[in-house]
């Protein structure tokens, strides 16, 4: 595929961590050395690049103690331009596209989601790894000079899958049930207590989150909150009106569109979804999808066809790293023609189910903190993006994610 010229831009602006235009006079993307004058570094594009975008994985070599992908890991000098074989360009590409995923034949998990041991990174044991930042460091270390800083944005997310347990006669009734059988982790005057107030209920820790989430004042927050009114699966239950008292009492808090479990198999209903959130008094543009169930990398346009400008999906739900190999956002590719879409991906840092859930890690808190401390870390070093999600429905006694939560917020400031 020949990437269009603008995508190329794009890319080559993105390995070099800078947005000013005139930064791509620094590269070359050629095999002509008759057009390497004037520029400091050529990157000779892989004349196999289509064939080992096809899975399985293309072999990964190295160079410099980076991983490389595509072309081959090596660097020579053609008068005063630097020439690298190693095509970062085209792996590149495949990352921020999520190539893989469009290729893959294979199978996907019971939501529908792509399995990280099927991408490129993580059948490479990659994930935690940025190659991408590497990438840009390795560029400036060929082309001596220092690498432009950039500051760090971090966002503190929580989606709101339900407001309150015990408030609807099902919730109520399921509760007391689970209580009188001894599988509740709420307290039985907990069920009770939650019928004179939503703020009574074991669910609504807005409050909590709220106290947490300002210890960081520079922190941008955002809560993800469901549609109402539209269609819906099972897997979207409980449902909420924005109308109801409860709703009410959150609606001075940011607030993005958290697209259902069903918008997966009916992605028209993403402009009615939008729609709904839009009259919020303090709505934005910002997304999420229920079950990180993003939508696949061909059909991301809707996402922005719907008027949506960023998405704070990107992340596996059962493996912590570097989804698209970056900790810094990036503009959303079609793989299937390598056009530049005005979509802006952020990368999901880390997710509190992943870390607890025994369908997934199954970590313990000490174990969970290591883990995102590290993620953190990784990501700051590089000048990334910090993106935390921890649901209000998390925050139970029972659990660990308001101590880890609190713990790692301190670990930021």
């Amino acid at each position: 595929m020949r990437l269009p010229s603008d995508t190329l831009r794009y890319i080559i602006s993105f390995l070099l961590c800078s947005d000013r235009a005139g930064e791509c006079s620094l590269v070359a993307y050629t095999a002509n050395p008759s057009e390497y004058k004037g520029y400091p570094l050529a990157i000779v594009p892989d004349a196999c690049a289509d064939v080992t975008c096809q899975l399985p994985f293309p072999k990964v070599s190295c160079l410099d103690g980076l991983p490389i992908f595509h072309g081959k890991p090596c660097v020579s000098r053609d008068g005063d331009t630097i020439v690298l074989h190693a095509d970062i360009i085209a792996t590149t590409f495949y990352l921020l596209s999520r190539y893989d995923e469009y290729s893959s034949k294979a199978s996907l998990d019971i939501h529908s989601r792509f399995l990280p041991e099927n991408s490129l990174l993580g059948g490479n044991n990659l994930l935690e790894t940025p190659i991408l930042d590497l990438y840009t460091g390795f560029i400036y270390r060929l082309l001596d000079r220092p690498k432009p800083h950039r500051r760090s944005h971090i966002y503190l997310t929580h989606d709101i899958d339900s407001i309150s347990y015990y408030r609807s006669p099902r919730g109520f009734v399921g509760g007391l049930l689970r209580s009188l059988r001894g599988k509740n982790p709420d307290p039985l005057s907990s069920v009770f207590k939650s019928l004179r107030s939503v703020e009574n209920d074991p669910a609504y820790t807005f409050g909590t989150l709220s106290d947490i989430d300002s210890l960081l004042p520079d922190a941008e927050v955002v809560y993800f909150v469901k549609p109402d009114n539209i269609p819906h699966a099972r897997l979207d239950r409980p449902l909420y009106r924005h109308s109801s008292p409860g709703f009410k009492t959150l609606t001075h808090l940011p607030m993005g569109l958290h697209s259902l479990y069903y918008t997966y198999d009916h992605p028209d209903t993403l402009k009615d979804q939008v729609s709904t959130v839009s009259r919020l008094p303090n709505h934005n543009t910002y997304h999420r999808s229920h079950y990180l169930r993003i939508l696949p990398p061909q059909r991301m346009h809707l996402y922005s066809d719907a008027g949506i400008t960023d998405d704070f999906s990107l992340a596996y739900a059962s493996a912590p790293g570097f989804r698209l190999g970056t900790t810094r956002p990036s503009r959303a590719i079609d793989p299937s023609n390598g056009q530049l879409l005005p979509l802006t991906l952020h990368p999901l840092t880390l997710m509190d189910t992943s870390l607890s859930d025994s369908r997934y890690l199954n970590l313990n808190e000490e174990e969970a903190y290591t883990l995102a401390t590290s993620l953190i870390d990784t990501t700051l070093k590089y000048e990334g993006d910090i993106t935390l999600l921890f649901h209000n429905t998390s925050f139970r006694p029972s659990a660990y994610h308001q101590s880890l939560y609190t713990s790692l917020i301190k670990h930021l400031i």
